[in-house]
């Protein structure tokens, strides 16, 4: 962990050399999705709520942040089982130009990369069990400048890690997400 923080302090610094940056701060809600495997026999999981936060810069064609974000994979009152997954990242997007589509409505592709820290609790009746390891990955969407400040955004997110809780392992996570920035 204590890396990872050096990391995130490493990544903060870089951002007043590149340009001149925005401090941002956003929300995102979308549906997360984890692929599992034990031993040979894989599969999917359902779509599960996921909610998050960052903060971060933005240049005229770049942003460099962190996210913290939060799935709640399901809870089964049943049978007392809950299985939560968390995860902290920095991330950096390259952005294209405005696109002009009319007056009003000039949305910014972009594509990018993250890394940092993902950990996974399973509860099942008495039984508890967690894992913690690395998680990067990949991410693109569209972001459309609404007011001066104020910007909305789409993406997909796919990441890659190998935790492992009783055996078996989350090999990988796909998000797709809509969220609220606002720069200042």
């Amino acid at each position: 962990m204590k890396h990872f923080l050096l990391a995130i302090a490493l990544l903060a610094g870089t951002m007043s050399v590149a340009e001149e940056r925005k401090l941002f701060v956003g929300v995102e809600f979308g549906k997360t999705e984890g692929s599992y495997s034990y031993g040979s026999t894989e599969w999917d999981g359902n779509d599960q709520n996921s909610w998050g936060i960052k903060i971060g810069g933005v240049g005229q064609n770049d942003r460099i942040y962190v996210t913290y974000l939060d799935v709640n994979k399901y809870k089964d009152s049943s049978y007392n089982s809950s299985e939560k997954y968390k995860a902290l990242f920095a991330n950096f997007e390259a952005m294209t130009s405005p696109y002009k589509i009319v007056e009003g409505v000039e949305p910014q592709l972009f594509v990018g990369g993250h890394f940092g820290m993902a950990k996974v609790d399973v509860t099942l009746g008495s039984l508890s069990e967690d894992d913690q390891d690395f998680i990067y990955g990949v991410q693109a969407g569209v972001l459309f400048n609404v007011v001066n400040n104020f910007s909305i955004e789409a993406g997909y997110r796919y990441s890659w890690t190998q935790l492992s809780v009783w055996g078996i392992d989350l090999d990988n996570a796909k998000s797709y997400y809509a969220g609220l920035n606002f720069s200042f």
